[in-house]
């Protein structure tokens, strides 16, 4: 059987991709999709994954409105949202939570 070995991008919409892009890069550590051959792409750690569906009712998404959500695996989740709270105050605030694949 064929089956998919990994996930090779996540896209969506944003009001303000070229200031989204930097935000990601500046404060996820995550480089831009490369646009010429001397620059490189992000690549993620080894470790799992979860993609999977859920009813439009759940709450874990923080608030009704979004449609989707990411989770990044980070080694030192508070010192990244120290940063994080450092490089973006005025945004919206982001929900940490630990969590253990599995």
């Amino acid at each position: 059987m064929h089956k998919v070995s990994g996930i090779g991008g996540f896209f969506f919409r944003a009001q303000d991709s070229d200031a989204l892009t930097r935000w990601y890069r500046d404060s996820l550590g995550i480089n831009p999709v490369p646009t010429a051959e001397s620059e490189k792409s992000w690549r993620q750690e080894a470790g799992e994954t979860a993609l999977t569906s859920m009813p439009g009712s759940v709450d874990q998404f923080g608030q009704a409105d979004p449609s989707w959500t990411i989770n990044f695996r980070v080694p030192d989740l508070e010192g990244w949202s120290r940063r994080c709270a450092r490089l973006a105050p005025t945004s919206r605030r982001m929900r940490t939570q630990r969590s253990s694949p599995g």
